[in-house]
């Protein structure tokens, strides 16, 4: 198994809206390529990540010399992305995690990667086709949409034909060739991380998962938030020192929490009322779980409200959990 790693000189810039949710977060972007696509008889013979270090682009690229290897480069790989809160991939939670999980438990490697931890942009992407103007899921044609063009010289079918040659021969004009395929998919991959600048902020916070940092005592990941029945329902996974089970109820919330599996739900009743142009909110008296005055709306009309959402997770959720008995 050998790694290979390149330093790119050239500036990371990240759209104000991924500022805004994920400043002083470490992130990474992945993608794998495999002998085919069967998770159990196909085995995974490269990983690559992009990430910023120092300020500095890093593409890390994890490879298998021969599919025997494939044990080995998953160690280093998951050693690797520990530190990571963000993965960041294009249809990864279909297939690239899912994938990877897989060959881990086939390894006997007692690992995996954390579904909460993922952004997949597909899933951004499919829900705002209409408003990209795309007529498919495609990355290139996201990538197209960003104004970039480029001109591929293999396709994945034909990294793998490759590799079964390279295998073989160990052809160093192969290997090139494999590498510079992933690496491309990973680079400009990165470049389309502007397209969120063209997406409302509602949508970005629906898709994507929010991270909390609480110094050493805990860290929340939520990956789901809808308003149903007059009620903030949020789900995702806490990351703390509870050594059990965890429940707790009274007339405004509801807090659940499973050790085992490190996920939470909590479920807020919210007050009904008008905002005053006149339009039907859903809102939450701060008074009710702070000794704030004021009141905090989560819904004007038929629209969630991201900064209030924001405002919520960053001051009031850790106070809510601090004072549960």
């Amino acid at each position: 198994m050998e790694i290979f790693i390149h330093e790119i000189s050239e500036s990371f810039n990240t759209p104000s809206s991924f500022n805004k949710y994920y400043s002083n977060l470490n992130f990474a972007f992945f993608d794998i390529e495999t002998t085919g696509l069967s998770r159990k008889n196909s085995k995974i013979i490269l990983i690559g990540i992009l990430y910023i270090c120092d300020g500095k682009i890093i593409v890390k690229q994890y490879f298998c010399n021969n599919r025997s290897e494939e044990k080995e480069m998953l160690l280093q790989f998951m050693k690797d992305i520990r530190d990571f809160h963000l993965l960041i991939s294009y249809n990864g939670n279909a297939f690239d995690i899912p994938f990877i999980n897989e060959r881990l438990k086939y390894n006997k490697i007692s690992d995996s990667i954390n579904p909460y931890k993922s952004m997949d942009f597909l899933c951004l992407v499919r829900r705002n086709k209409d408003l990209l103007n795309l007529h498919n899921y495609k990355l290139k044609s996201v990538e197209e949409l960003m104004g970039i063009h480029r001109n591929d010289t293999i396709s994945g079918k034909d990294s793998v034909a490759l590799y079964n040659i390279y295998e073989e021969t160990k052809d160093e004009k192969l290997l090139k060739v494999i590498l510079l395929h992933n690496y491309d998919d990973l680079y400009f991959f990165s470049k389309t991380l502007k397209i969120l600048d063209l997406i409302p902020e509602e949508n970005l916070f629906l898709d994507f998962p929010y991270v909390i940092n609480h110094e050493d005592y805990y860290k929340i990941y939520i990956s789901k938030h809808i308003i149903k029945n007059s009620a903030l329902h949020i789900e995702g996974s806490i990351l703390w020192n509870e050594e059990n089970d965890y429940f707790f109820y009274d007339t405004l919330l509801d807090f659940k929490y499973e050790k085992y599996s490190n996920k939470f739900s909590l479920k807020i009743l919210l007050e009904k009322g008008l905002s005053p142009n006149g339009e039907k909110c859903l809102y939450l008296p701060l008074d009710r779980i702070s000794n704030m005055d004021g009141n905090l709306v989560f819904k004007l009309d038929k629209n969630i409200q991201p900064n209030s959402l924001l405002y919520f997770y960053k001051n009031l959720l850790s106070t809510i959990l601090k004072n549960m008995p």
